[in-house]
């Protein structure tokens, strides 16, 4: 009998195995019977004991899947209209920054643009109750405020958090801002200490990679000092909401680490506060990021040391503070793959669900999936505050894979697929190139998961035989 199996051959340093996307498992094989599927696209189940016997036990079967469809198409207005989970107000357009890795940086009409618009009063009251009727079965009001850089709109965001506690009122409001926190005044702290916001405030390294690429309109004065000079105000003065801090850090790939790995020996005071870390996306940037071999190899080792803090009582906390969600990510590697067959009807991992994950509104009063997306493509429009959601375009967001179904189908990675319909970029559902590239990044992080997947379940057994 012959079949074209759904698997990821891969392997570690003395043993070799199969991910079977089928059933969501991994299985070992010989090195000969890793040597024939990996020669055979198509292949005879009943080849030799070995494959039979795989065969026999549910792996190696075809792909089942004919059709694309996200298993909540057919809820979706009951999904999004009792419990949203957060509303996220872009109340400017404008910034006092220049970044140049910023969308909004950009020139082109497909591209976002920094605009002295600003959302109205009006506009904001209109969101909140819009969110109000939308969130009703919701244990918590989740309100982001979102730019530009809000804080030029600080007023606004004072009126909406008294309008919004008073609305919500019995229900906790959650409030939160993503600012470049160079506007932060003592007046704007103590406000956002009162009022308990989350901050993510964005730090990229030291002085010299961090005003490297942002800087003030003026061209003039470090963004890095006034943005330290804010950090070391706000954790002396109210050290605990300090530690609720999250450093939003941008790496430049075409750079070093070094800028980054010597901040938190320069500024302890950094060490108490939550980190994320992502590096430059360029689908909405002009030109095409490439990282150094020098960012490569620095990766690489700090890569290295994550894996080797999960196995080994060796402790990496120091070097590996700017590098934690990294070994949190390993730690789950360490949980096996629930076993379960895929079926004829699915879609590949990735995609959250527009206007119940969140819902961004934008200045002139339209609703965006989030706030990643570009607000001049309408392919990403959802509805307006005055017709309400668009479902035809939500069901659309949500089974935008249907776009490569013919490249995403026999995927191996197609369940642990980290890709939402953000990366079609600036060009829309219309284009798949910047996809494409995601895309192969991601595969080529799932087989590196798999392979360390195998690395810790190799140790453990080793250190069971000891």
């Amino acid at each position: 009998m012959q079949t074209r199996p759904f698997i990821q051959l891969f392997k570690t340093t003395s043993h070799y195995y199969f991910y079977d996307a089928y059933v969501n498992q991994i299985s070992e094989l010989s090195a000969a019977g890793y040597q024939y599927l990996k020669e055979h696209q198509m292949i005879d189940c009943f080849y030799n004991e070995e494959i039979a016997q795989l065969y026999k036990e549910g792996f190696l079967h075809e792909n089942p899947i004919l059709t694309f469809q996200h298993p909540a198409t057919d809820f979706v207005e009951d999904l999004t209209t009792r419990k949203a989970g957060t509303l996220v107000l872009q109340i400017t357009q404008n910034c006092n920054l220049r970044c140049s890795y910023c969308p909004y940086s950009q020139s082109g009409e497909k591209h976002r643009h920094h605009t002295n618009q600003n959302m109205s009063w009006e506009t904001a009251k209109k969101a909140v109750d819009f969110y109000y009727d939308k969130s009703i079965d919701a244990d918590t009001a989740n309100i982001s405020f979102y730019g530009g850089e809000p804080l030029l709109q600080f007023s606004l965001m004072k009126a909406v958090v008294a309008y919004s506690k008073k609305k919500f009122e019995g229900k906790k409001c959650v409030f939160s801002i993503t600012t470049n926190a160079t506007l932060l005044t003592k007046e704007i702290a103590d406000f956002l200490i009162t009022n308990e916001f989350r901050l993510a405030i964005s730090l990229d390294g030291d002085k010299e990679s961090n005003d490297r690429n942002r800087k003030f309109v003026s061209q003039k004065g470090s963004v890095f000092e006034k943005v330290i000079e804010t950090l070391q105000y706000l954790y002396e003065n109210a050290p605990e909401f300090a530690k609720k801090i999250n450093l939003s850090m941008v790496i430049d790939q075409r750079k070093d680490l070094k800028g980054f790995l010597h901040l938190f020996r320069e500024y302890p005071f950094l060490n108490q506060m939550q980190i994320s870390v992502s590096l430059i996306e360029d689908d909405y940037l002009e030109n095409e990021v490439r990282e150094s071999k020098a960012f490569y190899e620095e990766f690489s080792y700090y890569r290295f040391l994550s894996y080797l803090s999960v196995i080994s009582p060796l402790d990496f906390t120091e070097d590996l503070k700017f590098f934690a969600s990294m070994k949190e990510s390993y730690k789950k590697l360490v949980l096996p793959f629930q076993a379960s067959a895929i079926g004829k009807t699915a879609i590949p991992s990735g995609q959250c669900i527009p206007g119940n994950t969140k819902v961004m509104v934008t200045v002139q009063g339209k609703l965006f999936p989030c706030e990643k997306v570009s607000e001049r493509r309408e392919d990403y429009c959802i509805g307006t505050l005055d017709t309400g959601y668009d479902y035809e375009k939500i069901k659309e967001i949500l089974n935008f894979s249907r776009y490569t179904f013919a490249l995403c189908r026999n995927c191996p990675a197609f369940r642990e697929c980290t890709l939402c319909f953000k990366t079609h970029g600036a060009g829309g559902f219309s284009s798949t190139a910047t996809k494409m590239k995601y895309c192969a990044l991601c595969k080529q992080n799932f087989v590196e998961d798999l392979r360390v997947r195998m690395y810790f379940k190799e140790m453990a057994d080793w250190k069971g035989r000891g």
